[in-house]
């Protein structure tokens, strides 16, 4: 299977025949497949704010989510904690969201073939998934403000490391042997990472540690013909 990963999504070319996987562990991935575990009709991935506010004036049954610098945007409904997206509250709803990197990554893989969220929280479905498509992958890193950041990185790795395969890019190989190196320390490895110690510093210790477990949410995040992204 052929491989090629991003450190972050504005590098990101001739992916129109792959299968793109965006990883935005800290926390759009773990936040969406949250959401649409718990009941959430369907994600709209938008770059801006103001985007987000033209989308309520023109839809019903819809909650605005996201943040910027890790603190919802005033006036939304919900920030990016998975926490926050419980089933009372998602449950039925559309949610259009917008994040700092996240949504960013999604937008720039708009060319590819199909589209889906990924994380440590949705693995193994995420490797099943790709082993099905039997597509070439595109692994798109969200990164952290256009900087490459240790948990994608990881994230990556792990991905590669369970599909096998030589075809692989040479940042992708490195992801890999990041992962190999570290997988039985993970999650104490990845908590020194720059965005992980900004976070804990912002208060969300939990989401972080959710972020870093394996498999707990089983669900994927697919980008639907309308741009949406639904429950597969």
């Amino acid at each position: 299977m052929k491989i090629n990963t991003w450190p972050i999504p504005y590098m990101v070319e001739d992916i129109e025949d792959s299968t793109a996987v965006v990883i935005d562990v800290l926390r759009a991935s773990t936040t969406m497949t949250a959401a649409l575990v718990n009941g959430a009709a369907r994600i709209i991935p938008v770059r801006k704010v103001e985007e987000a506010f033209a989308l309520r004036e023109s839809m019903e049954n819809v909650l605005l989510a996201g943040e910027r610098d890790a603190i919802m945007v005033e006036g939304f409904d919900l920030g990016n904690s998975p926490y926050e997206y419980t089933p009372d509250v998602v449950g039925g709803k559309t949610i259009v969201m917008t994040t700092t990197n996240g949504t960013q990554a999604v937008a720039a893989a708009k060319d590819a073939a199909d589209l889906i969220i990924a994380g440590f929280v949705n693995m193994s479905a995420v490797v099943e998934y790709l082993k099905a498509a039997d597509r070439p992958v595109a692994i798109l890193c969200a990164g952290t403000r256009g900087r490459y950041t240790l948990e994608d990185a990881a994230c990556a790795g792990m991905i590669a490391d369970l599909l096998g395969g030589e075809d692989l890019c040479d940042f992708t190989r490195a992801c890999r042997d990041l992962y190999r190196a570290h997988k039985d320390e993970l999650s104490s490895y990845l908590k020194e990472g720059v965005h992980a110690k900004n976070l804990i510093r912002k208060g969300f210790v939990r989401d972080m540690e959710l972020a870093f477990q394996i498999d707990v949410l089983p669900a994927i995040a697919r980008r639907n013909a309308d741009g949406s992204l639904c429950m597969y």
